[in-house]
């Protein structure tokens, strides 16, 4: 991911951060997925690629169900 942003290729950035974030969900780690998330997406909305947000939204949306974790796109619950 580091060389995407360094070489200023936000729509890699914007994927494997996705990718990135369903990692550590995957871990246990929802706050960081959480946070990955929501950066990666920021991304992704920033350049206009809504065809992968919604590519991995839906993937996103899959893989917290498979954990029983609240979509990382939602409020977490409290």
């Amino acid at each position: 991911m580091e060389l995407h942003r360094a070489s200023s290729n936000r729509r890699f950035a914007g994927i494997h951060g996705a990718d990135h974030a369903l990692c550590l969900l995957v871990l246990g780690r929802p706050q960081q997925a959480r946070q990955a998330w929501q950066q990666a997406a920021a991304t992704l909305r920033a350049i206009g690629d809504v065809d992968w947000l919604q590519r991995k939204t839906e993937e996103m949306r899959q893989a917290c169900q498979n954990a029983g974790a609240t979509p990382l796109d939602e409020q977490a619950e409290r």
